[in-house]
């Protein structure tokens, strides 16, 4: 069995594109048997995929007092950029600490800067990463509005980051230019929903618009979009249009400490030799949902509910992806415990034997599994992020 979905935009005119679905064999460990995976039907090798280091907040203590403007002045002369500058202080306009924002960095590139102001107002504490946002970048090698479309569509789907769904505001969301809303799986319970099935509240996320997952102020944070505008400058409102042979699906990722320091990232020292490879795991997993062969489902009592529900949990995950059905899985569990009590002594009081349930897919990863060809194209491009990174 197949199955589709098509890709909608908030742009009138823009082309439609159309997300197909095929099940295929999901593997041999016990959680997996008797189930499929539902993969999307796409050739990764017609996207040329590439990791970039957007930029890196560095927090510089100088010797002697100074201002922003003559930070940036003396970053411009000596190195031949221009970076973002501000006190740590913003009630200040002479300080000592500064965080500057540093675009498309290399670690030759920051050691330049950290000796530029070295060399003018001394420096005797290490300089200290505060922040740093990587992009895995999807590129056409044809330029195509569906492609891209059709490569958010299974990055939004797909993409798996371990966020607490219970927080407000770090769910899923979507910005458009002029209107922000908030996706299905953000809302754990729908109106008379316990088990998060699908609802009027689910929708899936428009392609011309940017998704958005994490707190927008908090230690982790991504975004998927369709990268057409490069170089803004959001208080000048200032931007370039890409060109269309330059225009890709991008997947980025802010990180800030304290989560910087799990990584072993504190200090600028330690960017050397760090392998970008790392970031893989946390912050760009994707992976597939399975669903139950039918000989698996027409099994007991209840195989008419168990099909219905797997049918929900497919709908689920087209709408709203990996989220969407971890959402579900949760409140399933959760209705299960509360239930499973008052169940248990109604079946007793009654004289039924009890079937337990096997624990298959009873893991963190329940029973997904992952989308290996997207994430060895993935961990590809981090591991040549990381070569370019270390020169």
């Amino acid at each position: 069995m197949n199955y589709s979905i098509d890709l909608k935009a908030a742009a009138k005119g823009r082309p439609r594109a159309r997300l197909d679905y095929e099940l295929v064999s999901a593997g041999v460990q016990p959680r997996l048997r008797g189930r499929l995976a539902l993969s999307p039907i796409v050739d990764l090798s017609l996207y040329r995929v590439a990791a970039v280091v957007d930029w890196v907040d560095l927090v510089f203590h100088v010797d002697t007092a100074t201002q922003a403007r003559w930070i940036n002045d003396q970053i411009f002369r000596t190195v031949g950029i221009s970076v973002h500058v501000e006190p740590i202080d913003p009630a200040v306009t002479t300080a000592q600490e500064f965080v500057l924002r540093i675009q498309e960095p290399s670690i030759e590139l920051l050691e330049r800067v950290r000796c530029a102001l070295s060399d003018r107002w001394g420096m005797s504490h290490p300089a200290m990463i505060e922040a740093i946002e990587v992009a895995v970048d999807f590129r056409p090698h044809t330029p195509s509005v569906e492609a891209r479309d059709r490569m958010f569509g299974i990055l939004v789907r797909h993409h798996a980051p371990e966020i607490d769904l219970g927080d407000r505001l770090a769910r899923p969301r979507i910005h458009g230019t002029q209107t922000k809303r908030t996706l299905g799986p953000v809302s754990r319970h729908g109106p008379g929903n316990q088990w998060d099935l699908v609802g009027d509240y689910d929708f899936a996320a428009l392609t011309d618009w940017t998704y958005y997952t994490g707190r927008r102020n908090g230690v982790e944070r991504w975004r998927i979009m369709d990268k057409v505008l490069d170089r803004q400058t959001p208080a000048k409102g200032t931007f370039e249009h890409l060109p269309e042979n330059q225009r890709r699906t991008r997947i980025e990722t802010t990180i800030k400490q304290p989560m910087l320091r799990k990584l072993g990232l504190v200090a600028l020292e330690d960017l050397r030799g760090f392998k970008t490879s790392e970031l893989q795991r946390r912050y760009f997993n994707f992976q597939l949902i399975t669903t139950p062969t039918a000989t698996k489902l027409d099994r007991g009592s209840f195989d008419a509910v168990a099909r219905k529900r797997e049918a929900l949990r497919v709908e689920k995950f087209l709408r709203t992806g990996m989220l969407g059905v971890r959402a579900m899985d949760v409140a399933r569990k959760d209705f299960r415990t509360h239930w499973h009590g008052s169940l248990l002594s109604e079946a007793r009081s009654q004289k039924r034997k009890v079937v337990w349930a096997g624990r298959v897919g009873a893991g963190s990863t329940g029973t997904n599994v992952s989308y290996r060809s997207l994430m060895k194209r993935v961990e590809a491009a981090l591991r040549h992020l990381g070569e370019r990174w270390q020169g």
